[in-house]
């Protein structure tokens, strides 16, 4: 059975120990337990890890958000899970069909172990589709194309979120996809978006490391910053983490230059200064 005696610290420095926590429920168990073993007690007690999905290896975690180590993978999977269940207006596990837009390779999708209903993830790199199918077996996932439409049918979806999605797309490859995920979201369904705001690029115009992380030049960054607050929209080249390659023998939409910038190694995607 997945139930624990959970060891606290009284006042006294005396070890106490707290009701059973069934750890087999996932994510049914109250939000707070649920974070609090994705983010913290798995890496004090690594018994714990047995409970919660497993990691995607370094190389696909830097895909996705330019690092490589579990801990931090965990946090910002469990941070997003705490925001987005504050943000809605019933328990995440309600819903019974979600869609993950954009999963990369499953930091938010590792945190719906153990959901009672239908979850879904798509995302555009083969290897996060391929190495979820594998080892995130409670999921549907699929990949998609670069250009809609996504593999689903109207009004599939009950929740639908995208995090760190449309922070990489172009004005008009975004306008598209907010209007595939309106013909995919249920009427009465809800959508979930994560963008940056002014705060994310004063951080970076900031901060070396994150710079680091964007892979693009400073001159650049603060061109577009510029550009921003003149009151328009800037983009940035991607040349990092972040950048989308395209699979020997893909079929990918032709597009123009003004939509999205070709190379002859890939695809790359824009930042979006929002």
């Amino acid at each position: 059975m997945g139930k624990e005696w959970k060891r606290t610290i009284s006042g006294t420095n005396h070890p106490q120990l707290r009701p059973i926590v069934d750890y087999e429920l996932g994510c049914c168990l109250p939000t707070e337990e649920w974070i609090h073993l994705n983010g913290t007690a798995i890496f004090q007690e690594p018994g714990l890890l047995k409970y919660v999905s497993r990691f995607p290896p370094p190389a696909l975690m830097r895909d996705v958000s330019g690092l490589t180590n579990e801990a931090d993978c965990a946090s910002h999977g469990a941070e997003f899970f705490r925001v987005l269940s504050e943000s809605s207006a019933k328990p995440l596990t309600e819903y019974r069909s979600i869609l993950d837009f954009g999963c990369g390779c499953g930091r938010l999708a590792r945190m719906f172990k153990g959901h009672p209903h239908r979850v879904c993830d798509s995302d555009v790199d083969h290897r996060h589709v391929a190495w979820m199918k594998e080892n995130l077996s409670y999921m549907d996932v699929r990949l998609n194309s670069v250009r809609p439409p996504i593999p689903y049918a109207d009004e599939e979806f009950e929740a639908i979120f995208g995090i760190s999605v449309f922070t990489h797309l172009n004005e008009r490859t975004q306008d598209q996809f907010l209007e595939e995920l309106r013909r995919v979201c249920a009427r009465d369904g809800r959508l979930f978006l994560r963008s940056h705001v002014k705060r994310a690029l004063a951080r970076a115009m900031q901060g070396p490391a994150i710079l680091n992380v964007l892979s693009v030049s400073a001159t650049a960054l603060q061109e577009s910053n510029a550009t921003f607050c003149d009151g328009r929209l800037a983009f940035i080249l991607q040349e990092g983490h972040l950048t989308s390659r395209r699979p020997k023998g893909a079929v990918v939409p032709p597009v123009t230059a003004s939509s999205l910038s070709r190379t002859s190694t890939g695809y790359p995607l824009f930042l979006k200064v929002t």
